[in-house]
């Protein structure tokens, strides 16, 4: 945004736009595979793409997510 707004150059945000845009797609189609494979339960998967709305909330699930694998083990 600040070589958008700042300088004026507007590939730079059209290219990380799109490159955000396309990952995103891409970590919505592996949730959804971990959900029907049953790696993962409807809640958890829910909590896990919340958690890629908030700010380092990524982090947080992450954690849980290795707290809950050590259990099960």
């Amino acid at each position: 945004m600040p070589l958008k707004y700042g300088v004026g150059i507007r590939e730079v945000n059209m290219v990380l736009g799109m490159t955000h845009g396309v990952l995103t797609m891409i970590f919505c189609l592996v949730l959804s595979i971990v959900w029907t494979q049953k790696t993962l339960t409807t809640n958890g998967c829910i909590a896990v793409f919340i958690a890629s709305l908030i700010p380092c909330g990524a982090f947080v699930a992450e954690k849980q997510l290795k707290r809950t694998q050590e259990c099960n083990v």
